[in-house]
């Protein structure tokens, strides 16, 4: 059965390890201005509790706090706290990853009270024992951009892409491009041992294995989420490797680094094809010049507003969503649509519509 901790004993934690939290969780940003209480109206004839002054406080424990591609999550949050009345949002986590340092962040939002929480799933062996006390505590723990699935029984749902799809797509566009080659890759992870990132180069293989020329991966290397690292990897690799002819990449920061280390060595646009994982500035810049070949973008906004809205709609309407887990897909990026592709990326509505079939968005938000 799952408990709740007494709110007595939470206030006590959370007043004692406050001023660890920057320490612990390698930074804290909370939204500065907190948005007025609406009057709600009933959605599907359920009555919130706004009212009576009740606010449903949300904590996002990222895996990189100042991360370019996360803080898209944080945008989801802060927008999410704009929609719901009520919604209060934290933003913590480590300056890198650290799965010690999320758990941390991870227990003090327990221990403060938290109505619900979302996080990546960095390491399951590592936060098995924090997911269990969260659900022991009778706080909704959701997964955003990377899941748990061997810790399921712990959580109240997910937002998480396919990551063998995620890669097979990928893979699918690099032998489209090399067709009638032989495929002669190197895989750049963010980090080695990710269960996400591992499931994204086990999709790429299995249609590098589709490929009639045939495949052959000779490195696999680790950015370590630092775009000088990836760099000097990506100059390291054609060194040792002069024959690779595709480097796929999970970590947003690989591909436009991998372009510039061809830049540096005299390698030309298309002699080695670079397939990009997320939606960056340099990464767009890349595929825009020839280097990068196209990319595939995770809504790091959804990984923030979803789990978000699911805490509010629980609390303030025992609604649930019609999936606890859903995928939350891969976007496709190349030349022709690197300028559109994130044209409604930011619409909170649609997954509303889509999780809350039977509310009504107006009378859940106020909307006038």
């Amino acid at each position: 059965m799952r408990k709740r901790i007494k709110k007595g004993a939470a206030l006590i934690l959370s007043i004692v390890l406050a001023a660890g939290m920057l320490a612990g969780c390698g930074g804290k940003d909370e939204t500065a201005e907190k948005e007025p209480d609406k009057e709600t109206q009933t959605a599907g004839e359920t009555k919130t509790d706004t009212e009576s002054g009740d606010k449903v406080k949300f904590v996002f424990v990222t895996p990189l706090i100042a991360h370019q591609v996360w803080l898209g999550a944080k945008e989801g949050i802060e927008q999410a706290q704009k929609d719901f009345p009520g919604l209060e949002v934290s933003w913590v986590g480590p300056t890198g990853l650290d799965a010690n340092e999320m758990i941390k962040c991870i227990e003090l939002a327990i221990a403060d009270g938290a109505d619900g929480i979302a996080t990546f799933g960095l390491s399951e062996s590592a936060m098995e024992s924090c997911f269990k006390d969260c659900y022991e505590a009778g706080i909704d723990l959701y997964t955003a951009g990377g899941d748990t699935p061997n810790l399921h029984q712990y959580l109240a749902g997910g937002c998480n892409p396919d990551a063998v799809n995620w890669g097979y797509l990928g893979g699918k566009e690099v032998g489209k491009a090399l067709e009638g080659k032989k495929i002669v890759a190197a895989e750049m992870l963010y980090q080695l041992d990710s269960e996400l990132a591992i499931g994204v180069m086990e999709g790429y293989e299995k249609a590098f294995a589709e490929h009639e020329a045939g495949f052959e991966v000779v490195q696999q290397l680790s950015s370590d989420s630092d775009a000088t690292v990836a760099l000097q990897h990506a100059k390291d690799l054609f060194t040792a490797y002069p024959e690779v002819n595709a480097v796929v990449c999970c970590g947003g920061e690989c591909a436009a680094a991998i372009a510039q280390a061809m830049k540096e060595m005299g390698k030309e646009p298309g002699s080695v094809i670079i397939f990009g994982d997320g939606m960056q500035e340099d990464c767009l810049e890349e595929i825009n010049s020839g280097y990068v070949l196209g990319s595939l973008a995770q809504n790091y906004f959804q990984y923030g507003y979803r789990p978000a809205m699911w805490t509010y709609m629980k609390k303030m309407f025992g609604a649930q969503p019609a999936e606890t887990f859903v995928d939350a897909g891969v976007t496709p990026i190349n030349g022709e649509n690197v300028d559109s592709f994130a044209d409604h990326f930011k619409e909170g509505k649609q997954w509303f519509d889509a999780d809350f079939p039977d509310q009504d968005w107006s009378a859940a938000t106020g909307a006038k």
